[in-house]
């Protein structure tokens, strides 16, 4: 799988179409294009030198996936699951592709490293009750050794993908694998529960790939880049599985090389003619942040067609800070394509197309406590900016819905998203009653089924626009809050505060819900007073949400709870605050002068 098999085209070349018939499997659609385009490169794994790459074209691919099932094959009954402990390279899309081509079922997780917890692994082993792993030889011995000492990980057999030879590929059989089967479990981030594992068919993955390529106007001809974990629904489906599905080469970075050097992101999309790249708008400030102006030269980022822009509350001055930055290297704001999705509806729901930048609506934020979204002038101060999250393609249905009575709300009331379609996914695996519940609602009319995203929201012109989580909405006194609005307004107040490391939540006291903040201390932070600090989030919040903070708890970098995709886990962080367990900072904060060199 190391042998450059040819460059990969730019969006000016011409790509050859895999095939005249419409594939039903991810299998027949590897098998399809192993045949027909046997030496195109799919995938370009980039190391840590500029020079260090491996090409992967579909005719190794293929053959890899074939050993691999092959051996899985002789030992496994078709239908068990396989858990896939592997960091981002070839052997992570070879050992997935494995499973599917022996007719097993995908477990993606990621390989623990040291002194992490392994909570959200053991409750993946608990619910998925997968009869093997899959990882690396040089994480083997690592991890069954952990394993060991893990209960729940007994049973478990460990094969290194390195250590099945390409000859066993001749032994392969064809599994019994139709649209409906499930190719694989995705588990849901856990932001706000604990992680269940979707049951994603072959048929919601073509689907979903079916309608991304019209949302985000792909083809063969376009060449993506991500550095988004393989592990999670952005990641292998929006970095691998849709661009094989679509016919196009992506070109991959692991997520440790992003968060270190976010500058060999936009480097590769200069360096292979990128058209499309997606992330979490978190990574867009990233860059603004670590990458100095000197360091943005030679940059070209003019052939960025589409920033799938997803996963987290998108903030509009996220998108003006981005554009300003790098702008002048190419970038144009009508590249920003603002959407919905989650791993219950395959990945993309909805999107801004590309070449028609974001709508931004501003509404009165105090209706919006009451669940109306009235528009006000963009530069009322009593306004509250929403980013639009696009509209989704002929043969989607969406419902904003009173979730409490089913009943269909108008458009500018806010109400719990519902959407319905063939890439909904089939439910949760080993968990009936809720997969009926949440995968089987219906309007008070009979209308649905629907899935219930437990998303708050509202229509208006035409899109969709998100306000925040069902489940983790602040009433106090009879307002709704959204968290997310007062983690962002208390970030704003202090720069010593971490990015995208705050929880808000309320707490009982003296029979009344009280808001408590709890919010990371940033790296690059060594010692101003820490009252200065609580007093400043105690003013910015009663100044723009008119509340009283009960309690602002600082802690240290990386102390709050998260999920798999790096969100804070705000339901989590409160019983760790309420059972002790934080790491409070009581030092003192100052910024340390690299960092204001930096700025």
């Amino acid at each position: 799988m190391a042998a450059r098999s040819q460059p990969i085209p730019t969006a000016t070349d011409h790509a050859v179409s895999s095939t005249d018939s419409a594939p039903s499997t991810l299998v027949d659609v590897l098998r399809n294009r192993a045949s027909a385009e046997s030496l195109r490169t799919a995938y370009t794994f980039l190391g840590n030198g500029d020079a260090d790459e491996t090409d992967v074209c579909y005719a190794d691919l293929d053959r890899r996936a074939r050993a691999i099932a092959a051996r899985l094959q002789a030992e496994y009954p078709a239908g068990e699951r396989i858990l896939l402990l592997l960091s981002t390279g070839p052997e992570y899309v070879a050992a997935f592709f494995g499973c599917l081509y022996a007719g097993l079922i995908a477990v993606p997780a990621y390989p623990p490293r040291r002194n992490q917890s392994l909570d959200r692994i053991e409750s993946i082993v608990a619910d998925a009750q997968p009869v093997a792993a899959l990882t690396t030889a040089s994480s083997l011995s690592q991890l069954a050794a952990l394993a060991a000492e893990t209960p729940g990980f007994e049973h478990l057999h460990w094969h290194a993908v390195e250590e099945i030879g390409d000859e066993a590929a001749d032994r392969w059989r064809a599994p019994t694998v139709v649209p409906e089967s499930l190719a694989f479990l995705q588990y849901t981030s856990g932001s706000t529960r604990a992680p269940r594992g979707v049951m994603v068919s072959h048929r919601n993955v073509l689907h979903n790939a079916e309608i991304s390529a019209q949302m985000f106007q792909l083809s063969p001809a376009d060449v993506g880049v991500t550095w988004l974990p393989l592990y999670h629904d952005f990641g292998l489906i929006g970095g691998i599985l849709q661009p094989l599905c679509i016919g196009f080469p992506v070109v991959l970075l692991s997520p440790m090389t992003f968060l270190h050097r976010p500058l060999r992101w936009l480097q590769s999309i200069s360096r292979y003619g990128a058209t499309l790249s997606g992330s979490p708008p978190f990574a867009l400030d990233h860059c603004v942040r670590r990458i100095r102006p000197d360091e943005r030269d030679g940059l070209d980022l003019s052939t960025w067609k589409a920033l799938a822009l997803g996963g987290e509350p998108i903030h509009p001055e996220v998108l003006d800070r981005f554009v300003e930055a790098f702008g002048p290297y190419g970038f144009r704001r009508e590249a920003l394509c603002t959407g919905y999705g989650l791993a219950e509806a395959t990945l993309f729901f909805s999107a801004v197309a590309p070449g028609t930048a974001p709508t931004v609506a501003t509404v009165d934020s105090m209706a919006l406590e009451q669940h109306r979204a009235i528009p006000e002038p963009a530069e009322s101060s009593e306004g509250k900016p929403l980013v639009a999250c696009g509209r989704t393609v002929e043969g989607q249905r969406l419902a904003i819905v009173e979730a409490s009575t089913g009943e269909r709300c108008a458009d500018g009331e806010v109400g719990e998203v519902w959407i319905a379609g063939p890439s909904v996914a089939q439910g949760y695996w080993n968990r009936p009653d809720e997969s009926a519940e949440v995968f089987g609602a219906h309007l008070s009319d009979g209308d649905g089924p629907y899935l219930k995203t437990g998303d708050l929201g509202f229509m208006h012109d035409g899109d969709l626009y998100i306000s925040g989580r069902l489940k983790d909405l602040i009433v106090i006194r009879g307002r709704n809050h959204y968290p997310q609005d007062v983690e962002w307004t208390a970030k704003q107040s202090h720069p010593a505060l971490a990015d995208g490391a705050g929880a808000a939540f309320s707490v009982e006291r003296d029979g009344e819900e009280r808001l408590v903040i709890a919010h990371e201390i940033g790296r690059s932070w060594l010692g101003d007073s820490v009252s200065e600090i609580v007093w400043a989030i105690r003013g910015a919040i009663a100044e723009h949400h008119d509340l009283e903070v009960e309690e602002v708890v600082l802690v240290h970098p990386g102390s709050l709870p998260r999920t798999s995709s790096g969100k804070i886990r705000r339901q989590a962080s409160r019983r760790a605050m309420l059972e002790g367990a934080l790491r409070t900072w009581t030092g003192r904060v100052r910024r340390s002068p690299v960092a204001a060199a930096r700025t």
